[in-house]
């Protein structure tokens, strides 16, 4: 599955990240696309995703251990930006595109916050990270679901941020036994970033 996910997105992701002025239209591709993918490689693990699928109810004490280490995270990737921010690293801007094609600020939350949240965990946190779980350890399966994950962001500069989250939302789809707080995390991160473009 990495192979298609890697194949169908690197082309627009490499697109996206070179242009200096694409149309948002290209995320709606990108999404459209994912989707295609995700829904082909979820058809045959449907049986073994719907735990993971069913809401459930979460020990408090597993909830503890995934806010705890939310907060540890968000203060290792804030501290990462600033550092690339110090040695004057440009930063991707989400809203860039969007604003410039006048596009409202809704489109951008659907497309760059609940999208992506839904597709990516059932992808990453759903399909690749219970694959793995039969191929090798839980520790062995959380590292190379966050490399994937990481590497198809297409950013090297942001590797290690993006392997400490996908790291983390795997750690919290294994800890709670359900896909749902890695999807609503990854919807608070990702609605976190656009409110702070949009402030400026």
């Amino acid at each position: 599955m990495w192979f298609w996910l890697l194949g169908t997105q690197l082309p627009i992701g490499l697109y996206v990240h070179i242009s200096e002025n694409t149309h948002p239209s290209v995320d709606v591709a990108a999404n459209c696309i994912f989707l295609g993918v995700v829904l082909y490689f979820a058809k045959g693990m449907m049986p073994s995703l719907k735990g993971i699928l069913r809401p459930r109810r979460i020990p408090v004490s597993s909830l503890v251990w995934i806010l705890g280490l939310y907060l540890v995270l968000s203060a290792f990737v804030w501290g990462y930006y600033v550092v690339l921010d110090f040695f004057g690293v440009p930063f991707f801007n989400y809203l860039d595109s969007y604003q410039e094609h006048d596009w409202p600020f809704w489109s951008a939350v659907i497309l760059i916050c609940i999208v992506p949240a839904v597709l990516e965990e059932f992808a990453f946190r759903g399909i690749l990270f219970q694959g793995l779980r039969e191929l090798c350890s839980l520790s062995e399966a959380l590292i190379l679901q966050a490399v994937l994950f990481a590497v198809l962001h297409l950013l090297p500069l942001i590797f290690p941020s993006h392997f400490a989250i996908g790291l983390f939302f795997g750690f919290a789809a294994w800890k709670s036994h359900s896909l749902w707080p890695p999807i609503l995390l990854h919807f608070v991160w990702n609605l976190t970033v656009l409110l702070l473009e949009k402030m400026g």
